[in-house]
């Protein structure tokens, strides 16, 4: 049997789930329950926003039950152990869909200590607050080693998988380049640097650079303080970006220049200019587009009835216009990846922008995925007036 991979998706997993089918194919998604998705080959989540761990499926049981779930654990870390190089192992243990406790978790832990103890290996244990360690924990313990471990085990389709964890996004690296960035504005919405990545990748796709492919150009229309710009340089692309606002484009060119510096970039080009996004002429060349959009104005509220009749028809047409103005300059295999408003109702629906339902009349279809709905592509956090709604378009 060829080696299967389990990624833990994110909070909204079909956003994932498309992101991987843009880069890697459809094909490769072999199986997906909830926020886990089985995959026939390795994937890169260095690349990808949408996916916070990957790891190798390395066992798999009809049982559910936790003591035989244990057992077989320990048994398998005690054979792992004697392939392994002499010295110390660290090893944590996260169970996803398993009746368990913390406490039970512990024990297991212990024993398998003492077993190993009797081999003639040291082994420390990691353990967090819950019966799955974090993100954080496992990004800071390096539980991806040869020798630091982290096993998850995982009910998955009526069956439950034992997994070791090759990789784990690196939340502390957004972090830093979302914070340390010199140039920022509270009344802008600041877009995530992984919801960015996202786009990027919805747009880009596959990518391999040939003589007759070059390196991808990214255009942002809509910049802002260039989040987009900076990941698609961190991801080796050229980018190019575009904003109203002179302090926008002043914003992201001081931010473009931190990044170049703090990270060390080489051999990727960028271009930033005053444009407005309904009217503007692009004179530097593009292949892909991704942007966030303009979202309306900043609400702390679910906006009213009365609010949307007065803020949606504007953004509509702002949007109608942008993607009228845009037709002029592509070509059938270029893809737009954005992310539009959406406005947050009581009930848990949202308020589109009427602009969906007539996509085909200003000359647009819509990218359609084989796991994910289109309809299920909203970026929304709890308690947010405005989500994202993120729309993959093709020129027709």
């Amino acid at each position: 049997m060829n080696p299967q991979y389990l990624v833990h998706l994110g909070r909204q997993p079909a956003i994932s789930l498309a992101e991987i089918e843009s880069v890697y194919g459809a094909r490769i998604i072999l199986e997906v329950h909830e926020n886990f998705a089985l995959l026939g080959k390795e994937i890169n989540i260095s690349r990808l926003g949408g996916s916070q761990k990957l790891t190798k499926v390395v066992a798999e049981s009809d049982a559910h039950e936790w003591p035989t779930l244990a057992k077989a654990t320990k048994q398998y870390v005690q054979e792992l152990s004697k392939e392994l190089e002499d010295g110390k192992l660290t090893l944590g243990l996260s169970l996803h869909g398993i009746q368990a406790n913390r406490r039970s978790i512990s024990a297991c832990l212990m024993d398998i200590k003492s077993s190993l103890k009797a081999q003639g290996r040291s082994m420390r244990a990691v353990e967090g607050k819950g019966i799955a360690l974090s993100g954080a924990q496992v990004l800071h313990n390096k539980l991806f080693k040869p020798k630091k471990i982290e096993l998850s085990l995982v009910r998955f389709g009526g069956r439950t998988l034992l997994t070791r964890t090759l990789a784990v996004q690196d939340i502390e690296a957004y972090s830093r380049r979302d914070q340390g960035r010199p140039a920022r504005d509270a009344r802008v919405g600041m877009l995530p640097p992984k919801l960015a990545q996202i786009l990027i990748n919805l747009s880009v796709g596959t990518y391999s650079p040939t003589t007759a492919h070059p390196k991808p150009t990214v255009l942002d229309p809509f910049c802002g303080t260039g989040v987009l710009l900076q990941e698609g340089l961190l991801l080796d692309y050229n980018v190019y970006g575009t904003d109203l606002e002179p302090r926008m484009v002043e914003y992201s060119q001081k931010n473009i220049n931190w990044l170049w510096d703090t990270h060390k970039l080489k051999d990727v080009d960028w271009h930033v200019e005053v444009g407005d996004a309904t009217s503007h002429h692009w004179g530097e060349t593009f292949t892909h587009i991704a942007a966030e959009t303009y979202l309306g104005q900043p609400l702390s509220t679910l906006a009213s009835p009365d609010d949307l009749r007065r803020i949606v028809p504007s953004v509509d047409k702002l949007h109608r216009d942008f993607l009228i103005n845009m037709a002029g300059y592509l070509d059938s295999s270029q893809t737009l990846a954005l992310g539009v408003p959406a406005w947050a109702k009581k009930d848990g629906s949202f308020t589109h922008l009427p602009l969906l339902d007539s996509i085909g009349e200003l000359g647009y279809n819509f990218v359609d995925f084989e796991h994910a709905s289109r309809k299920e592509l909203i970026y929304h956090r709890p308690g947010q007036a405005v989500a994202r709604e993120i729309l993959v378009l093709k020129k027709m």
